[in-house]
């Protein structure tokens, strides 16, 4: 069992993670996703940040987003409003 992701302000590792996010959602990163193609720039986004979240903790897709459907302190740090998207969708 993986232990659950828990916000503290001052974790280096969301630190980190806050700092990737914040070039993740600039509109710079929103139109070179456009550029590419890309029509659903929105879903792009919070799927790649659900990606790095798995990756970074190790954690399996369903697994985080079900941490980040618990957690409404992590969930606003990340920059997830409203909604975390399903495990279909991030691997469609």
């Amino acid at each position: 069992m993986l232990p659950g992701l828990n916000y503290y302000s001052n974790g280096p590792k969301l630190i980190l993670l806050g700092k990737i996010f914040k070039i993740i959602d600039s509109k710079n990163f929103r139109d070179i996703c456009g550029r590419n193609g890309i029509i659903n720039r929105e879903m792009m986004v919070k799927s790649i940040k659900l990606l790095f979240i798995g990756l970074y903790f190790d954690y399996i897709i369903p697994h985080a987003i079900n941490e980040l459907n618990c957690g409404k302190k992590l969930r606003k740090f990340l920059g997830f409003s409203g909604e975390v998207l399903e495990s279909s969708q991030v691997y469609e």
